[in-house]
């Protein structure tokens, strides 16, 4: 993700070789030469305890996404998508919110709702919102509306941003360790596509073909990923309910998971739990493994 800096572009244009700043005289009819343009200073990195500005990106489906309204979700929206979801595994119309989650067909088993079936129905409803869903916040629902309430009491819910790619061995590391945090923590995640040599094409079937629970952002110009600083896959960015910056840098101490666990320092984790308590990190910033 490395830029050429404005200071490298203007030594470089001082070394612009003098006949070309100042034409000699036989060349004095010749039209003046343009001066090069002179890039624009590089956006400056949002700092933590700052508040993201407002930006607006596209998903891999051409969906647009945009923080500021990010933190509306309805309950008709919420009931919008889970019927969505419900459809694709095997509802044949649109259910009320008092509706057991037993009218969809492919959630039911020999001995009632597949809690495996129930998260995949929840990441399919929240997936738009940034939602991963897991069998502990699944285990008490029973209805549609219990899915609806998981989707629309998830509008001030911290959100995390990641510089991501498939190509990058220490972002697939990451992916189940990610999505679990996440779900533990009732936060919403969103992959920046920061990687330009990345097609959405190949994006979207790394995505379906693993099935994993994630709404991809494309970035591949970078524009979202300069406004938060990313430098490395996988870089996390959290902002907490009015989207301030609350926490940047790694996943956790242990990228390749060679440590034993109760050594492993999960600064996500961390982060996301004092946010769920309603205090700031202790932990603010890491510096990104990838």
């Amino acid at each position: 993700m490395s830029r050429l800096s404005r200071s490298a572009l203007v030594t470089a244009l001082a070394l612009v070789p003098a006949a070309i700043a100042a034409p000699s005289a036989r060349a004095a009819d010749a039209p003046p030469v343009a001066a090069p343009p002179v890039a624009a200073p590089a956006v400056r990195p949002l700092a933590v305890g700052e508040k993201a500005p407002d930006f607006t990106a596209a998903d891999l489906d051409g969906k647009p996404f945009a923080l500021a309204t990010a933190r509306t979700i309805t309950a008709a929206d919420a009931l919008a998508a889970v019927n969505a979801a419900a459809r694709t595994l095997g509802a044949k119309a649109d259910l009320a919110a008092d509706a057991a989650l037993t009218t969809i067909p492919d959630l039911q088993g020999g001995d009632g709702l597949v809690p495996s079936k129930v998260v995949a129905l929840g990441n399919a409803a929240g997936r738009v919102h940034g939602l991963v869903a897991d069998e502990a916040s699944v285990a008490a629902w029973k209805t549609v509306g219990d899915v609806v309430a998981w989707v629309e009491g998830a509008a001030a819910a911290p959100i995390v941003f990641v510089c991501w790619s498939p190509k990058c061995p220490t972002s697939k590391l990451y992916e189940e360790r990610l999505f679990a945090t996440v779900a533990r923590r009732g936060a919403r995640v969103y992959a920046l596509g920061s990687n330009a040599t990345d097609s959405a094409d190949d994006l979207k079937g790394y995505v379906e073909t693993k099935e994993l629970p994630l709404r991809v952002l494309v970035d591949a110009e970078q524009k979202v990923t300069d406004v938060f600083g990313g430098k490395r896959t996988p870089h996390v960015f959290v902002l907490d309910g009015k989207n301030f910056l609350r926490y940047a840098g790694t996943i956790d101490s242990d990228a390749p998971m060679t440590e034993a666990e109760e050594k492993r320092i999960a600064y996500l984790d961390l982060a996301l739990a004092a946010l769920g308590e309603g205090r700031l990190p202790e932990i603010l910033m890491t510096t990104p493994v990838g």
